[in-house]
């Protein structure tokens, strides 16, 4: 088995694993993976909740895109390969 192949299915294992939200790309597309709401840190004090939302490689995403889940709904603002097939989204409300 070709190593991107394996990796494909260890990203697809944790995915799977460790998900806790699916939240529908550009209207579309419902994706899987995984959501935090860490707090921001800027000098010192919490300033707000910025939620990542880790999934994998294999969708195509670009700053701008949406996800939205009900009636919430965010904007990319960053994107953080993690260099083993899996990204992490920085997300701000739309």
């Amino acid at each position: 088995m070709p190593f991107e192949s394996l990796e494909a299915d260890v990203n697809a294992a944790v995915i799977g694993a460790l998900s806790n939200r699916a939240l529908v790309h550009k209207g579309v597309t419902t994706v899987r993976g995984i959501f935090e709401r860490a707090p921001a840190v800027e000098f010192g004090a919490v300033d707000s909740a910025t939620p990542t939302f880790t999934i994998a490689t294999t969708l195509s995403v670009a700053r701008g895109d949406t996800f939205s889940a009900g009636a919430e709904s965010w904007v990319v603002v960053g994107i953080q390969p993690d260099g083993t097939g899996l990204q992490v989204l920085q997300l701000a409300r739309s």
